[in-house]
C-alpha cells in the first residue's frame, strides 16, 4: 500500500508543487500531507520532494514558502541530510565546470579543460561514491573519466559515466551514464515526460501497450538538472552518419538495415534457427512500429517541435523515442525568418520503410537523392501495404483514445501555468493542445478525420522534414 501511495504521489510530483504555490497560507493540510509522506519514505518520496522544491527557488513569488518548507524537511530528514549535501556539493561542482566550458570556443579546448578538471582529487572526491539524484538508492561509484565527454550540442552537455557499486553489478548494468545540462529548462523536459507517461498509462489500461520510453530527468536548480542516458541506444544521426558521409545521399532504408543487423543478433543470441530469425525480426519490427505510432501522436498533441535526427533515437529493442523538449505547443525555430518545420509530426520515409517491412512502395528498397529527385509521396500511394495500413489504424485507434481524456491533460497542463515555463504563460498557450485533440469536434468520427488530415500532411509533406534534417546534419 505505501509503496503505491509512493508511485502515485512521484507520478503527481511536478503537478502537486504547481498546486502548493495556490495555498493561501504556508501552513496548510497539502504541506502537512508532503512534509508527513517525505519523512516517513525519504528514499522515494523524499528525494524528489527535495528537489522539486529546490529546482523552484528561483522564482522570486514563491522563494519565501519554499525555502520554508525545504528547511522544516531538512530539519527532520535526520542522517539523510548528508545524502542529499553530498548531491548538491556534487551538482554545483558540474554547474561550475559547465559554466567555464561554455566559455570557451573550440571543442578541444573544451574537452581539455573537463578532463582536466574532473581528473582533480577535490573534483573526484565531490564527485565519487554519491547517491545518484535519480534514485538515492543508486551508489555512483567511480568516476569513468575516459568515457565522460562534452557533447557537441549548443548547451555543450556534460556525458558522465560512473561504476555501478553494487555487488551484484555483473547481472544487471556495470556502469551508470547519465547527462548533465546547464542551460535549458528541464522542468520542460519533466513535464513532456510526465505526459508521455499519462499517455502511456491511458494506452496500456486500454490493453494498447504503445513501447513508450521511460527515462529520468530532474531539473535540479535554475536551468540545470540530470538526464539518464538510455542504455543500448543511438541516434538516427548516428545510425545514418556513415552513409551520408560517403555520398550526399540519404538512403531510408539504412535504419531499417540496422535494426535487421540487431535482429539476427539477438536470434543469434537465442539459437539462430529460422523460427527464431523470424521471432526476432517480427519483435523488432513489432516494437518499432508500436513506438512510432506512440511518439507521433503524443508529439503531435503537445506540438513539441525542433525535431531532428540528433534527438530522435532508436534502441537495441527496436524501441524508437524522442529526447529533448524545448520547444513544445507548437513553438517553432526559425531560421533566417522562416519556420523551418512544416509539418505536424514526424514520419520520414526511414520510419515507413521499417513499418512497411522494408518495403514501403510494393517494390524494391530506394534510396532518395536530395533534393531535386525527392518524390512527394502520400499515404494513398501505400495504402496496399497491409503493414503501412495496420499503422494508420493503430494511430487512429490511439488518438481517439487520447481524446477521450482530453480533460485531464488540459488540466494539467493548465496547472503548470505558475511554473514560470517560457512556453507555457497563459491560457491561450493551451489553444494548441485544444485543437489537437479536437475538443470542439462532438462526432469521434469527425475528430478521427481531423487526425486522418494531419497524417497524411505529415506523410505528404516527409520530403521537407528530410530536407531539414539534412540541413542539419551538414551544420553539424
Amino acid at each position: 500500500m505505501f509503496s503505491c501511495i509512493a508511485s502515485l504521489i512521484n507520478a503527481s510530483f511536478l503537478f502537486i508543487i504547481q498546486a502548493l504555490k495556490a495555498e493561501t497560507y504556508l501552513d496548510n493540510a497539502l504541506t502537512r500531507f508532503l512534509l508527513y509522506r517525505a519523512l516517513k519514505n525519504p528514499l522515494q518520496i523524499g528525494l524528489r520532494f527535495f528537489w522539486h522544491l529546490r529546482s523552484e527557488l528561483h522564482l522570486p513569488d514563491i522563494r519565501l514558502r519554499f525555502g520554508l518548507i525545504l528547511e522544516a524537511f531538512c530539519r527532520g530528514c535526520g542522517p539523510m541530510l548528508a545524502l542529499f549535501s553530498r548531491q548538491v556539493t556534487a551538482l554545483n561542482r558540474l554547474e561550475a565546470l559547465s559554466t567555464r566550458v561554455k566559455e570557451l570556443a573550440s571543442e578541444e579546448e573544451q574537452r581539455e579543460l573537463f578532463y582536466e578538471e574532473v581528473s582533480r582529487p577535490e573534483a573526484l572526491h565531490d564527485l565519487q561514491w554519491l547517491p545518484s539524484p535519480l534514485c538515492i538508492s543508486e551508489t555512483l561509484g567511480e568516476l569513468l573519466i575516459h568515457k565522460c565527454d562534452v557533447k557537441r550540442s549548443k548547451k555543450k552537455p556534460l556525458w558522465l559515466v560512473w561504476t555501478n557499486s553494487d555487488r551484484l553489478a555483473q547481472f544487471h548494468h556495470k556502469n551508470y551514464q547519465m547527462i548533465f545540462k546547464h542551460g535549458d529548462d528541464l522542468r520542460q523536459d519533466m513535464l513532456t515526460l510526465q505526459l508521455f507517461k499519462l499517455m502511456d498509462r491511458i494506452w496500456k489500461e486500454e490493453g494498447m501497450d504503445m513501447c513508450l520510453t521511460s527515462y529520468g530527468c530532474f531539473a535540479t536548480g535554475y536551468e540545470m538538472g540530470i538526464i539518464e542516458a538510455v542504455r543500448d541506444s543511438r541516434t538516427v544521426m548516428s545510425i545514418q552518419g556513415e552513409r551520408l558521409r560517403s555520398a550526399l545521399q540519404i538512403d531510408s532504408s539504412q535504419l531499417y538495415k540496422w535494426l535487421m543487423q540487431h535482429a539476427k543478433q539477438k536470434a543469434k543470441q537465442l539459437n539462430h534457427s529460422t523460427l527464431s530469425d523470424n521471432c526476432a525480426y517480427e519483435r523488432m519490427i513489432r516494437t518499432f512500429t508500436m513506438s512510432c505510432a506512440g511518439y507521433c501522436i503524443a508529439t503531435f498533441i503537445l506540438g513539441i517541435r525542433d525535431r531532428h535526427p540528433d534527438n530522435i533515437m532508436v534502441d537495441s529493442t527496436g524501441r524508437l523515442f524522442h529526447i529533448d523538449f524545448g520547444h513544445i505547443l507548437d513553438n517553432r525555430k526559425k531560421k533566417f525568418g522562416f519556420t523551418r518545420e512544416r509539418v505536424p509530426f514526424v514520419l520520414t520515409r526511414d520510419f515507413v520503410t521499417v513499418i512497411a517491412r522494408g518495403n514501403p512502395d510494393g517494390g524494391s528498397l530506394m534510396t532518395t537523392n536530395i533534393p531535386s529527385s525527392t518524390v512527394h509521396a502520400t499515404v494513398g500511394e501505400i495504402n496496399g501495404n497491409i503493414h503501412f495500413q495496420e499503422f494508420t489504424d493503430l494511430c487512429g485507434k490511439a488518438y481517439l483514445l487520447l481524446r477521450r481524456h482530453s480533460n485531464l491533460i488540459l488540466t494539467l497542463l493548465a496547472m503548470m501555468l505558475p511554473s514560470g515555463l517560457p512556453e507555457l504563460t497563459s491560457v491561450c498557450d493551451l489553444e494548441y493542445v485544444r485543437k489537437t485533440l479536437a475538443v470542439e469536434i462532438d462526432n469521434e468520427q469527425e475528430a478521427l478525420a481531423y487526425f486522418h488530415h494531419k497524417f497524411n500532411e505529415a506523410y505528404s509533406g516527409a520530403w521537407t522534414t528530410k530536407i531539414d534534417w539534412f540541413s542539419h546534419w551538414m551544420n553539424t
